[in-house]
């Protein structure tokens, strides 16, 4: 009897053996964590061209503009040119009302007749005191005349009219821009920020956008002195374009002024950098964060020091070293 329960108490314990060493392999594949996988979105580094560009507002108007001002208050009597009319220098543009120096003039030519007159029946007079009139009745006569001759309104060079800001029988007042004035040839005034300037060189190439679509390019042909404006530092720099726009003067435009460009350099987008210039690298499936130097930079890309074709992640889930990772389906 005692023989036959100490059979079953081996074979017990014999299976139990065998169900324990089949139970541990699977307790410990249970117990191990299961390795997930991150889903991402990859780009590679590619060749592209980069630009360092600095932006800016500016106001078209023609080069060497200058204004014809009103000689004195009063009323237009005549203008003789219109908005985009070319004149040359000396021709009136418009006159004033110069009832008042009319008056004059008829003065004065009153007196040089009355005198030619007396000087006939005065045959007497001392010479030096008939000169001494005769002198006194021309000045009178002349000062009247160039008074009359100060109300017309003349081209100081040649160029074109850009606008015409008096109409005939309207009012004007003394030193009023009558008629604004340039040559024919356009530029654009941008006013930028002292630091900004300082990046900014006469010769750099420009983009000159109008309604956010580029219209022509451009070339940085002066830069102004620094002024105060408000408390802020401001330079004035302007641009020429290499087109006529064919916009309004006075026309708000958009300038970007490239201060430097690249060609068929290793770039990536601007959303694979990290704020600490690093990247997150694929390489067999695996995810691993390196530095990487920036080299030059512009609103969409990153020109790099990674070798062309090197796989990085663009976005997706967060990763830590050595992640396995899977590329999100488009």
């Amino acid at each position: 009897m005692n023989r036959v329960r100490a059979t079953r108490w081996m074979l017990l314990i014999t299976a139990a053996a065998v169900l324990l060493m089949q139970l541990i392999p699977w307790a410990v594949r249970c117990g191990r964590p299961t390795e997930r996988e991150a889903r991402v979105t990859l780009c590679s580094v590619t060749l592209g061209n980069v630009e360092r560009i600095t932006a800016a507002s500016g106001v078209l108007r023609g080069r060497g503009e200058y204004a014809a001002m009103s000689p004195a208050a009063g009323v237009v009597s005549a203008v003789y040119v219109s908005a985009g009319d070319r004149v040359k220098a000396g021709q009136a543009l418009y006159r004033m009302n110069g009832e008042a120096q009319e008056r004059a003039v008829t003065a004065a030519l009153s007196r040089q007749e009355t005198g030619e007159t007396l000087a006939v029946f005065q045959q007497d007079l001392a010479a030096g005191w008939r000169q001494a009139v005769e002198l006194e009745r021309g000045a009178a006569v002349q000062q009247a005349g160039e008074a009359m001759e100060s109300l017309t309104v003349r081209a100081q060079s040649d160029g074109i009219v850009r606008a015409v800001n008096v109409a005939k029988n309207g009012v004007a007042a003394a030193g009023m821009p009558g008629v604004t004035l340039s040559e024919e040839s356009q530029e654009i005034q941008c006013a930028m920020v002292e630091k900004d300037a300082a990046d900014i060189a006469p010769g750099m190439s420009a983009r000159i956008l109008w309604n956010g679509q580029v219209q022509t390019r451009g070339v940085v042909t002066d830069i102004g002195t620094v002024t105060a404006v408000a408390g802020q530092s401001v330079c004035p720099v302007t641009v020429t374009p290499e087109e006529p726009l064919e916009l309004p003067m006075g026309a708000k435009v958009e300038v970007e002024i490239i201060r430097e460009r690249a060609y068929q350099v290793p770039v990536l987008p601007v959303e694979a950098v990290s704020d600490r210039d690093t990247v997150r690298w694929v390489a067999d499936g695996r995810c691993y964060e390196m530095p990487v130097t920036v080299l030059m930079a512009d609103e969409t890309c990153c020109w790099v020091d990674m070798p062309r074709d090197t796989a990085v992640v663009l976005s997706g889930e967060d990763t830590v070293a050595g992640q396995r990772v899977r590329e999100a389906a488009p």
